[in-house]
């Protein structure tokens, strides 16, 4: 989420026939662009043979036919934490309208209850990412459940047929009013 001054010094890609080793980053349709081991051209072909990631968007150089100023919506993984991810970085906020903190995650047997493990992960990052996200107006928000939840899907499946069971309005209110 970056502007195009903050890569100066980032050369254009350029076709090579011998590719480009690893740790190269370069500019290619308005995004910056690392690779991780080998890579020919940016964004083309198998991720797995071809080493290049994105890395960032060079926002300023992205055309906006908008008629109304676009939305964009980041999620924070709570996960990055041990890569050493730095939350409280001012640059993440720029350029974001809302930032969603992934996940809080349900317990498979105590239905309705989060499982520790995610409530201390999100509370790890929570102050970070409020204090610098509404410091640039974005909004934040929690996503509940992740892809592998089967906490939430029994819990859904409890509740399905019950929309009135008393464990829905406690589940979504527990964690607002404990934290």
């Amino acid at each position: 989420m970056g502007l195009s001054t903050d890569y100066l010094g980032i050369p254009d890609w350029v076709n090579k026939p011998e590719g480009y080793q690893a740790g190269v980053t370069v500019r290619y349709n308005q995004n910056i662009f690392k690779t991780a081991f080998w890579g020919s051209e940016p964004g083309v072909g198998n991720p797995e043979e071809n080493g290049w990631r994105f890395d960032d968007e060079l926002y300023d150089l992205t055309s906006q036919t908008h008629t109304q100023e676009a939305k964009i919506i980041a999620y924070i993984p709570t996960w990055r934490k041990t890569e050493g991810f730095g939350y409280a970085n001012e640059k993440i906020y720029q350029n974001i309208t809302h930032g969603i903190i992934s996940f809080l995650m349900f317990e498979e047997k105590n239905l309705g209850e989060f499982t520790q493990t995610s409530v201390n992960d999100v509370n790890e990052i929570l102050d970070d990412v409020v204090t610098r996200g509404h410091k640039n107006n974005a909004k934040i928000l929690i996503a509940l459940k992740g892809a592998t939840d089967y906490g939430f899907l029994y819990l859904m499946e409890k509740i399905g047929n019950n929309p009135s069971d008393p464990l829905l309005s406690q589940t979504v209110c527990g964690y607002l009013f404990k934290h």
